[in-house]
This record gives C-alpha cells, sequence and structure tokens, in this order.
C-alpha cells in the first residue's frame, strides 16, 4: 500500500472489525511510522517516517589505522600500548575532520593487541632484544648516539647464579667523567625498575663549572647491597641528604616499578632535563618562579557598623 508517497506493508489484520495495521516497509531500518485502515479508509496516521533522512557517510579507516599502530609500535616501543591508539586515534580523527563522516574504527582493547603483538615479533618477546632498537638505543630520533652505555650479564654465587646490569647516560654528561679528579656520588633507589632488577644506580659527578652534582648514569642490576653484606664484606655507609634528595624526586617523575621501556624513556627525559639546565646556567638564562596572583582584599560595607 502507498500513503502519501510512502510504501507500508501489512503487520496485522482484524476481520471483526474491517482494520488494518501498517507499518513502513522500511521498518528494519528503524522506520517507525504506521497507519490504520478500517474499511478501506485510513482513520490513524502514527510516527513521523525516518526512513528518508540522509545516512550518514561511513568511512572504515580500520586497515589505516591498524598500519599506523603497527608503526608507531616500533618506532617508539618506550610508548605504552594505551597511548600509541590515543595518538593514532587523534591523528585518524583530525585527517578525516573535514569528511563529516561517521569512522568505523579499531577499538581500544583490540589495538592494545596488536601493538603488543606486533613488539613481540620484532623482538622474538624479549625486552632485552628490544632495547637494541634504534629507537629505545638512541638518545633521539634526530640524534644516533647511543643512550644504551653497556648490556653486562654475569656469572655470580648468588642465588640465581646470574646477575645483569644494563647502563644507561646522555653522551654530553658522561663527558663529565673525563674530568681530573673528579668526586663522584653513587646511590641506589628501589622503586623505579621492575623485576628482575633490584635497583637502580644513580651515579651523580659533580661538574665544577655550574657548582652542580649532575647525573650521568642510571644503571639498572640485579645486584643487591644485601649480596655483599650476605658474603661478609664490610660496606661503609656514608650519606649526603642534598644529594639523597634526587632519588625522591626522581622517583616521583616516575611511575612504580614502570617497564624497562618506560624507565629508558624516563632516563631519557631526566637527561634532557639536565642539559638543558646546563645550557641556561652556562648561558645565564633563568626563569621567574611561579607566584600566585595578587589578592584584592575588600572590606563588607557592614562591617563597621554591627550592632
Amino acid at each position: 500500500m502507498d500513503h502519501r508517497g510512502y510504501s507500508f506493508c501489512i503487520k496485522r489484520s482484524c476481520p471483526e472489525t474491517s482494520t488494518v495495521y501498517y507499518v513502513c516497509k522500511r521498518f528494519r531500518k528503524g522506520c517507525k511510522a504506521k497507519i490504520t485502515v478500517r474499511s478501506g479508509a485510513v482513520v490513524a496516521d502514527g510516527a513521523l517516517h525516518t526512513c528518508d533522512v540522509a545516512v550518514p557517510h561511513v568511512i572504515d579507516v580500520r586497515s589505516e589505522m591498524r598500519l599506523e599502530l603497527q608503526r608507531r609500535s616500533v618506532s617508539n616501543m618506550a610508548t605504552p600500548p594505551p597511548v600509541v591508539w590515543q595518538e593514532v586515534y587523534d591523528g585518524i580523527k583530525r585527517l578525516h575532520a573535514a569528511d563529516d563522516a561517521t569512522l568505523t574504527i579499531i577499538p581500544c582493547a583490540p589495538a592494545v593487541s596488536i601493538v603488543k603483538q606486533t613488539r613481540k615479533e620484532c623482538t622474538a618477546g624479549d625486552v632485552y632484544e628490544a632495547i637494541l632498537s634504534p629507537s629505545v638505543r638512541c638518545v633521539s630520533d634526530k640524534d644516533p648516539r647511543s643512550f644504551l652505555q653497556f648490556s653486562v650479564v654475569y656469572l655470580t654465587h648468588a642465588t640465581t647464579g646470574i646477575d645483569r646490569m644494563i647502563g644507561f647516560g646522555h653522551p654530553d654528561l658522561s663527558l663529565i667523567q673525563r674530568y681530573p679528579k673528579i668526586t663522584l656520588f653513587i646511590d641506589g633507589t628501589f622503586s623505579v625498575v621492575t623485576k628482575p632488577f633490584s635497583q637502580c644506580l644513580i651515579v651523580m659527578a659533580f661538574e665544577p663549572a655550574i657548582n652542580l652534582y649532575v647525573p650521568i648514569w642510571y644503571d639498572a642490576t640485579t645486584w643487591n647491597v644485601q649480596e655483599m653484606m650476605r658474603v661478609g664484606v664490610d660496606v661503609i655507609n656514608r650519606t649526603n641528604n642534598p644529594l639523597e634528595k634526587y632519588n625522591r624526586d626522581f622517583a616521583s617523575r616516575m611511575s612504580t616499578h614502570p617497564g624497562l621501556l618506560a624507565f629508558i624513556e624516563g632516563t631519557k627525559r631526566e637527561a634532557a632535563r639536565y642539559i638543558r639546565r646546563i645550557e641556561d646556567i652556562k648561558h645565564l638564562r633563568q626563569t621567574a618562579s611561579q607566584h600566585a596572583p595578587p589578592a584584592k582584599l575588600e572590606i563588607p560595607e557592614d562591617y563597621e557598623s554591627f550592632e
């Protein structure tokens, strides 16, 4: 049946009352329009048609997202998988912002699996193989110098029988070691490393040009001072509170027990921060400290007229 330019089909009929109930032929697409015909005359015209509303343009970007997820997961292995997905998703939205279309995307959970699987295939599931990739090993994409200084595995008499030590340091900061009569300060922190590592040894050297101790090495190691005490080695503990405070500051800028790749990324940011700090001191650049905005005090009008 056609009515007002639309086609209807019979939903049900009632011979006793000579009534036929019709619905729009496109009811499967969500159109709610319906009419009631009794004795050959339309007696009720139901909801408005929604089937003639323009169907939104849909663009399937799943293949595009998959390729971008795989590319980013390999180019920067230290970035957490959810962050990789968010960056790719934001980029896809900006790319298709002018299309005014509905995007069919890869949700976050499957995207995280794609990132993890891609990294696993590239490194055979070995995180120690991942740190040898250029994106992790080098200082940055624009600086091909090695931030990874050494990765050593050696036999020991401890419970595991094997110890591992991985050292990271910015090449510009490592040059401070060549100063004559250099003063070193070595301290360890435990919360910024993940298993199987026990602690991170931070080696700080005194830079006389700026009168400042600078962290030049970050060594993730499975060695622990408890092993020296266990075998009876005399340990002399010296403290220097101003320098020990750096460990707490460094740990506050890292999550608790992050993954190895996230730990490396954090040490890169920390080294870059000290590089900028040294340059600022040498060139007498300084930033004014943040102060609270001035407060305007007002005396209420009825302050002096209370009873």
